[in-house]
């Protein structure tokens, strides 16, 4: 998530030094060169698009996998945990569901600044 979010960075720095140069080495009219920043603004703006939707998809494949693995291990859990006492296996069953909304809390915070209503 780290490269991500450096290679983003990157691209946005890049953008705009290239931006400041070609305004001020262009042999274009002014009316010319704002078309050209328009044009430039909104191929930017559709590649961003394109990775944030990429990367929402990523993390919520993510999401999905660990949460059925995460699904399969509670339910060997309880089938392990059967032996033991009714109130011994509710305590424990709790504390997994704790850890599940930890963790959906985490993916939630993860996802949420690459969905498409922030593009």
């Amino acid at each position: 998530m780290k490269h991500s979010q450096n290679l983003l960075a990157g691209l946005l720095a890049g953008g705009i030094i290239g931006l400041g140069l070609g305004i001020l080495y262009a042999p274009s009219r002014g009316s010319e060169t704002r078309k050209n920043i328009a044009r430039q603004a909104e191929l930017s703006r559709t590649a961003l698009g394109i990775r944030a939707d990429h990367l929402t998809d990523q993390a919520i494949k993510y999401y999905v996998q660990n949460k059925e693995n995460l699904d399969l291990r509670v339910l060997t859990f309880v089938a392990q945990a059967a032996g033991n006492t009714e109130s011994n296996l509710i305590a424990a069953l709790e504390e997994k569901l704790a850890k599940l909304r930890r963790m959906n809390r985490q993916v939630a915070s993860l996802v949420r600044p690459f969905s498409r209503q922030s593009v």
